[in-house]
């Protein structure tokens, strides 16, 4: 089957979102732009091509199970780009309040033991405004074409979570998610090649994992809480990231392999254990409520950092407390320290005097202009 220029397919009316007059699809038949659901069938050969886009509009009035209940299977219909298609340009969803079970812009099969892949050229792109559904994947291949994208905002139903692709570790090469404007839960945000909060958003991910970088924009909300947040590259917080999860055993709940960036504006709240491994740059509020490890230097503008208030505190023995925050880099700038309730990070609790908070390496502005003085040692 081949269509050589473009295909859009046009699922529902925007006249008859919100009212009785819906598009109810038949059993778990999806609704396809390349391919279909024989497609992977045993002894079925070939692709299905589009030579152009594939462009997929589908509004709040299609319902993949009868309107007004609660679905009790997972059996139901779904929306594909492609299904072992061939596409020459790229795939575009618009899932507009759409009520079905899962989104993928491209899935391959397993055809007599060979997998044959659905591939597009162009970017893939999947919009989620609003709605409800459960898996939203831009592909079950490891890669996707540079520029594609998961992009949510409303207030979506996501039933199971967002995964960029199906490979087993973290890559630059997926798709970046853009959630904004949108108050949500989501399950999982696993495999993006960026993760972006923005445009006031109020976000409960219960899991992020395998993600390449993070960004927060001012005014946004993200709250992590049923496990440990792995972060391969950057994380920048301009407005608030709230750890809530802490694992019972001395491991990390937040590991950012890359640069923490803190805005003037910025929270980072951390319930749990912290491993930092590149530079932090702290120019708003940090607060580590379990112990932390910063690896490389630490910098400030006129920061905040608070810490728990020490219940056994370090004394040089080994029967002694830790110390809650080590730095092993070079600290410099200006910080406020704050200490507060171990159980809850905004009621600040006085200290006691001798009681040990910070282990770090001091910027010695005078030294280093000594050194650079006398030159190099020959």
């Amino acid at each position: 089957s081949v269509i050589r220029g473009d295909l859009h397919i046009i699922a529902g009316s925007q006249a008859y979102e919100n009212t009785d007059r819906i598009l109810r699809l038949g059993g778990n038949w999806p609704i396809v732009g390349a391919g279909n659901s024989f497609a992977t069938m045993p002894g079925v050969s070939g692709n299905y091509v589009v030579g152009g886009n594939i462009t997929i509009d589908s509004y709040e009035n299609v319902w993949g199970w009868d309107k007004g209940i609660t679905p009790d299977s997972y059996d139901l219909p779904e929306i594909y780009g492609a299904i072992r298609g061939t596409v020459g340009g790229n795939i575009a969803i618009n899932a507009h309040g759409s009520h079905v079970q899962n989104v993928f812009g491209a899935s391959d099969s397993d055809v007599s033991g060979a997998v044959t892949p659905a591939t597009a050229n162009g970017p893939v792109t999947i919009n989620i405004n609003g709605g409800d559904v459960g898996l939203v994947m831009a592909t079950d291949q490891t890669t996707v074409p540079a520029g594609s994208s998961i992009n949510v905002t409303g207030k979506p139903n996501i039933r199971t979570g967002i995964r960029g692709t199906q490979a087993s570790s973290y890559s630059t090469a997926f798709p970046v998610a853009n959630i904004s404007s949108c108050e949500a839960t989501i399950p999982f945000i696993k495999m993006m090649s960026q993760v972006n909060v923005a445009g006031n958003s109020k976000v409960i991910a219960h899991i992020m994992s395998s993600d390449a970088g993070l960004n927060i924009e001012e005014n946004s909300v993200l709250t992590t809480d049923e496990g440990q947040v792995w972060i391969w590259g950057d994380a920048v917080v301009d407005g608030t990231w709230e750890q809530q999860h802490r694992q019972i055993a001395n491991y990390n709940d937040i590991f950012v392999s890359g640069k923490t960036t803190v805005g003037p504006k910025g929270r980072l709240i951390n319930q749990g254990l912290s491993n930092l491994k590149g530079n932090v740059s702290n120019d708003g509020m940090m607060a580590l409520i379990g112990p932390a490890l910063l690896q490389g230097d630490y910098v400030s503008g006129n920061a905040e950092l608070r810490l728990p208030a020490v219940a056994d505190n370090y004394d040089g023995t080994d029967d002694g407390g830790l110390i809650p925050v080590a730095i092993k880099g070079i600290s410099s700038g200006t910080t406020i320290v704050n200490t507060v309730n171990p159980s809850n990070w905004e009621e600040l609790q006085c200290p006691k005097l001798g009681d040990n908070y910070i282990l770090s390496e001091k910027f010695d502005a005078a030294e280093t202009a000594s050194e650079a003085a006398e030159g190099p040692d020959q």
